[in-house]
């Protein structure tokens, strides 16, 4: 019988970066990042036995990794805090970790939690990585967990001049990126006050999130309006 595999949260986290993308490893991202906030439960995405528990030294922070009964295992890195065993069998939904920033996250710090989600076909050989939607990754809403009211993605209303401010409102932060869209990430926190160029963008591959054109002397940058439901730019009024 096929392994069924889940998504390892409940909630709606946007992908800051899918597998094979170069925005923070020229070679291709290993797995899927989820902007997970800070302390989200991370859950094991399918049964299996946890092989790896602990601290990591190679950038995935506190690691988690569990093999399946398929054979196949699932990584879940940078988690603030580890909340299973290692050798311990865990059912799909359990509680495995909380996500956070520990290990090479970009930016540092809070701006930059989120949860990395891996896929391998040897849990101990990094070479055999695979993109995790193959597993098949189901995104599954919990029925015993109340559901909450969307929240409503507002559009940004347009500074009309040059030089006019728009503020961060995300509680985690914005990530930005450079013209090009194919460097770095630049973290900014909550209220954070920006000057908007009067110029719209859209990212290659991204078509349902629109950009703003902001600069911080003497650089410009592209931060988005909102990612998915969660609005991420607003006027400063």
């Amino acid at each position: 019988m096929m392994t069924k595999y889940r998504q390892p949260f409940v909630g709606d986290y946007p992908i800051t970066q899918r597998y094979g993308e170069t925005i923070t490893d020229p070679k291709g991202h290993t797995g899927i990042d989820y902007a997970c906030p800070t302390g989200t439960e991370i859950l094991a995405s399918a049964d299996g036995l946890v092989v790896h528990a602990g601290w990591d030294t190679t950038g995935y922070g506190n690691l988690v990794i569990i093999k399946h009964n398929d054979g196949e295992s699932t990584l879940y890195a940078h988690l603030s805090e580890i909340k299973t065993v290692i050798w311990k069998k865990v059912k799909q939904g359990d509680v495995i970790g909380l996500s956070g920033y520990t290990g090479n996250c970009v930016p540092a710090g809070p701006a930059g939690a989120h949860l990395h989600f891996e896929a391998r076909h040897v849990w101990n050989n990094y070479r055999t990585h695979f993109d995790p939607m193959e597993l098949p990754l189901t995104n599954v809403i919990d029925t015993f967990i109340p559901s909450k009211p969307k929240a409503e993605v507002n559009k940004l209303v347009e500074p009309s001049e040059l030089g006019e401010h728009v503020k961060v409102v995300c509680p985690e932060g914005a990530k930005a990126f450079y013209p090009d869209w194919s460097l770095k990430f630049l973290g900014y926190c909550q209220g954070s006050k920006l000057h908007y160029t009067g110029k719209t963008a859209k990212r290659p591959g991204y078509p349902e999130y629109t950009y703003c054109e902001v600069y911080e002397e003497p650089k410009m940058f592209y931060v988005a309006v909102h990612d998915g439901e969660t609005q991420i730019l607003d006027n400063d009024k």
